[in-house]
């Protein structure tokens, strides 16, 4: 059974993480029924079965839980891309070959806890 394809032509990612979480459940050896009760209802069927086919987009976070559900690496839910293999990052490297981007271009970490940049994170006070 073929994925119903993009407007490029190529199956939807959405289906194909669909695709892998299916397998995993299934060589677990799970019913969808049974991921729900295992994880406390955490996990419903009607949504695990729309996720498997592609039909509601997972977010990573809820990818994340299924992960160590399922107790396997978050990598092996996602399937590989073709576009993945032809990434070319030697055009982002500096002269010397270091990776460190420009001075205006570093991402700041926060100041300390509770704040970013000297920002609060909260609108309460």
């Amino acid at each position: 059974m073929g994925a119903a394809p993009d407007d490029d032509g190529l199956p939807t990612y959405g289906r194909l993480v669909g695709r892998r979480l299916r397998l995993v459940r299934q060589q677990r050896r799970l019913t969808l029924q049974q991921v729900d009760a295992m994880t406390g209802g955490e996990f419903k069927p009607s949504v695990m079965g729309a996720y498997e086919r592609g039909e509601r987009v997972i977010s990573i976070l809820r990818l994340k839980r299924l992960a160590e559900f399922y107790r396997v690496p978050i990598d092996r839910l996602l399937p590989a891309t073709e576009a993945a293999d032809e990434i070319d990052l030697r055009d982002l490297d500096s002269p010397t070959g270091s990776v460190q981007p420009a001075s205006s271009e570093r991402i700041g970490w926060p100041a300390g806890p509770g704040s970013h940049r000297g920002r609060r994170n909260c609108s309460r006070r």
